[in-house]
């Protein structure tokens, strides 16, 4: 798995974009700062208007190149350069399959359609593929 879009789990420095791994802690001390400079932390996510890191989009891209199966879960993709990656895994030959409620446009060149939240399919779409 490769998450282009960072963990909303972690969080880093502001000012200086380190890793602030087991810095936050229920405090009283909000917003939280970093316990190395000070700088304010902020979840290790993109926000509108930031660019993908190259290493990490470029891992990507060459294993939407490369790989029999690539699901699509929840994007909207309606965000380049990441919303052309499940089009180019389908036209080098992977079996598409997409999970989201609402139309996209991957919808025609999808090899399978699964309407509904993310959190209502997968785990169904778990247990029917470890019934087996």
């Amino acid at each position: 798995m490769i998450e282009l879009h960072g963990k909303i789990a972690t969080y880093k420095c502001f000012d200086y974009g380190h890793p602030a791994e087991h810095q936050v802690h229920s405090s009283n001390e909000l917003p939280p700062h970093c316990k190395f400079c000070g700088s304010l932390l902020r979840p290790d996510i993109l926000w509108f208007g930031e660019k993908l890191q190259e290493d990490v989009y470029d891992r990507a891209e060459q294993d939407s190149f490369n790989t029999e199966v690539f699901i699509s879960i929840g994007s909207s993709l309606e965000v380049y350069p990441a919303a052309s990656l499940p089009l180019s895994a389908s036209r080098n030959g992977a079996y598409l399959i997409q999970i989201n409620p609402k139309i996209t446009m991957i919808d025609r060149s999808a090899d399978y359609n699964l309407r509904g939240k993310a959190g209502e399919i997968m785990p169904l779409l778990w247990e029917a593929v470890w019934r087996e």
